[in-house]
């Protein structure tokens, strides 16, 4: 699915943490979304963290370093099914500290 301004959105299966997760959370075209805000904080460790790290996943995002070499992402999107199906795709290099609905 192309979206306004020539995003793609879409994915899925083992490598959709190769693709841009804004192009997916931010489409207004989607399918699966939801349209409930939520807040998502992540942390990945130290193996995936410079991937995270070298990457705009979406415009909210913010990103924060630990001592233990992992990385914090917090983000505000919509779509809840389409962010699980990426967010297991990092397999245990993800771990959800928190998912709340916004506002």
């Amino acid at each position: 699915m192309v979206c306004p301004g020539g995003a793609v959105a879409g994915g899925g299966g083992r490598q959709s943490h190769r693709l841009i997760p804004r192009q997916t959370f931010a489409c207004p075209a989607k399918i699966l979304d939801d349209s409930v805000p939520l807040d998502v904080t992540l942390r990945f460790k130290p193996g995936a963290a410079y991937y995270v790290e070298e990457r705009i996943w979406h415009p909210t995002e913010t990103k924060q370093h630990n001592p233990d070499d992992s990385l914090t992402l917090r983000f505000q999107a919509t779509g809840r099914i389409e962010i699980e199906r990426w967010i297991r795709s990092w397999g245990d290099e993800c771990e959800v500290v928190g998912t709340d609905e916004a506002g």
